[in-house]
Order: C-alpha cells, then structure tokens, then sequence
C-alpha cells in the first residue's frame, strides 16, 4: 500500500491496500503504522475531493476527514518511535481544520 500506493500518490490504491490490511491480525505498532498511512492516504484522497467546497463535497468528504482524526488519535507511539510525530501532528491540526471547514459548509446550505 505504501509502495504502490503512497509513494506514487494512487489514493485510491493505497486506501483500498491499506483498509484490506486492517483485518489481518497484527501487532499493535504495525497496527498503527497501518493507521497512519491509512490516514494519510484517506486524508489526501478528501482533499481532493472536498476542493469545489460544496455542500456535495461537504457531505462527503467530511465523514472522510473524521475517519483520518480517529486514524492520526490511534497511531501516537508508530509515529513518535518512526520520526512521523510532527507529520502527525500537521495532519491532525489540517484535518481539524477541514472539519470545520466541511462542518461551516453544511450549516451554511441547509
């Protein structure tokens, strides 16, 4: 997923890769390793496709963006222990962000 997916920024590939590794028993660091590229893929892949900003967009990008906060809260020690903890932490402040974001554009539409 990482190879194939991230490093050639194939989203879609990487997301699908990574979810199908989620359900293999692992331990808990390789968990959270997956959970952190899973985020970071799920991440890039709704920025994408939140960028027109409309209340579509909003809509369904925004369950993507609460998914990446779970994914990024879960992984701490993978990114501390693997010199990702200042991505992480990018990635929470922008993902908090863009919640708000989608949040503002749903409330503005209905």
């Amino acid at each position: 997923g990482v190879t194939e997916g991230i490093q050639k920024q194939d989203w879609p590939k990487a997301i699908s890769v990574l979810r199908l590794a989620k359900e293999f028993e692992v331990g808990d660091l390789t968990q959270q390793k997956i959970d952190f590229w899973l985020g970071y893929a799920i991440f890039n892949s709704a920025r994408a496709q939140q960028e027109p900003n409309t209340l579509e967009t909003a809509r369904a990008t925004l369950p993507r963006f609460q998914e990446v906060l779970r994914l990024m809260q879960s992984c701490g020690d993978y990114a501390q222990r693997n010199n990702r903890e200042s991505n992480r932490q990018e990635l929470l402040t922008a993902t908090n962000t863009f919640i708000e974001i989608q949040e503002a554009i749903i409330r503005r539409g209905r």
